[in-house]
């Protein structure tokens, strides 16, 4: 998973990885996400306005971390988590021949979740 934002591990870290892995992946890059769309104290940080009040005791640079996508005009983290959740669980489904109905992991059931920056099903 990348969020297309992710100014902690660039996207094109990530990419390097998924090209070197040497085994069956998938990829999913999450439109307008960021490092931290993905983790439960997102909302918590974007109802707040920012993690701001802690720049003195953390410094700017771990702010800006742990905000890194959880800011206004992100991608809503329960929607990124939910995009996160379903590849994953799909994912495992087939790698242990599971019985699923349809293609969860098709590119247009998956676009349908929320915004695809990139999606490569294995």
């Amino acid at each position: 998973m990348i969020g297309e934002l992710d100014a902690v591990v660039p996207a094109e870290r990530s990419y390097e990885l998924f090209e070197t892995a040497g085994v069956a992946l998938s990829l999913l890059n999450i439109q307008g996400a960021g490092h931290n769309s993905f983790t439960d104290p997102c909302r918590g940080i974007a109802d707040l306005g920012g993690l701001g009040a802690l720049t003195a005791l953390l410094g700017e640079e771990q702010v800006a971390r742990a905000e890194d996508g959880c800011t206004s005009g992100a991608t809503e983290p329960e929607i990124a988590q939910a995009m996160v959740n379903h590849v994953t669980v799909a994912w495992l489904n087939t790698l242990f021949d599971i019985s699923m109905t349809g293609d969860p992991l098709a590119v247009e059931v998956v676009a349908g979740l929320g915004p695809l920056e990139d999606y490569r099903p294995n």
